[in-house]
């Protein structure tokens, strides 16, 4: 089995410290979702060596920044498994979290606490 990863750690430790983020809901062993002060929910996986998945709202402010830094962003759907549609096709802990659980999210894989919290920043006041 996986274990929580050190880089996984420090990224939850940046968006835990950070004034505008809040933890949302029961902490999952392998992500743990937050939310902003703009009211959006985002998650982040704790498992990557090299990098860690950050879950998201597919807003284009979110994209833009993450294409800026030359960071892949999937569109990533709930039920996306050919041999089975009503399979749930992604990260289970992303199923618990009832804000996200349903919806197309994008998938952006960060290496760095500070990659993270520039790809949320769009995330954390609402939209203007």
């Amino acid at each position: 089995m996986t274990d929580v990863s050190e880089l996984g750690l420090d990224i939850e430790d940046a968006l835990r410290a950070h004034p505008k983020i809040r933890i949302h809901g029961a902490p999952k062993k392998y992500l743990q979702a937050y939310i902003t002060a703009g009211g959006f929910v985002f998650a982040a996986e704790r498992t990557g060596k090299s990098g860690v998945n950050l879950w998201t709202v597919p807003d284009w402010r979110v994209k833009a920044v993450a294409e800026k830094r030359g960071l892949t962003v999937d569109l990533d759907e709930p039920f996306d498994h050919l041999d089975d549609p009503t399979k749930y096709g992604r990260h289970s802990g992303i199923e618990k979290v009832n804000e996200l659980a349903y919806l197309s999210l994008f998938k952006i894989r960060v290496s760095s606490p500070a990659e993270a919290l520039e790809i949320v920043g769009p995330l954390l006041d609402r939209i203007p």
